[in-house]
């Protein structure tokens, strides 16, 4: 199968393009990349019992909480990539981002 690089552009961290980019041949096998960098685990405290809460007042109640959720992971992902990071995995209310450390550096200063 031959996707575009731009396809897989939104669904995919930009450190997996650039490898997709640099080495285009398809895995035979699976394999690690030792990549230094600094990681964000960000998890929403108490969100269990804002669910549960907001669980009452169906349906505008998991309207609101979606409403919430879409706020604060705009705001959070919109953070990340201002300061040259990707966001590489999102579950329920946590999010794991990661910035390159031959990266983060340049994209500080420029960003600050």
């Amino acid at each position: 199968m031959n996707v575009p690089l731009e396809t897989l552009a939104s669904y995919v961290p930009r450190l997996v393009l650039k490898r997709l980019e640099s080495h285009p041949e398809p895995l035979k096998e699976p394999r690690e990349e030792h990549r230094p960098g600094a990681l964000l685990f960000a998890d929403i405290a108490g969100f269990s019992r804002l669910a549960d809460q907001l669980a009452k007042n169906n349906p505008a109640g998991s309207e609101e909480l979606t409403n919430l959720l879409n706020d604060y992971f705009g705001h959070l992902i919109r953070e990340v990539h201002r300061f040259g990071g990707d966001v590489v995995k999102s579950a329920g209310d946590a999010l794991l981002a990661f910035w390159p450390v031959n990266e983060v550096w340049t994209t500080l200063d420029a960003a600050c």
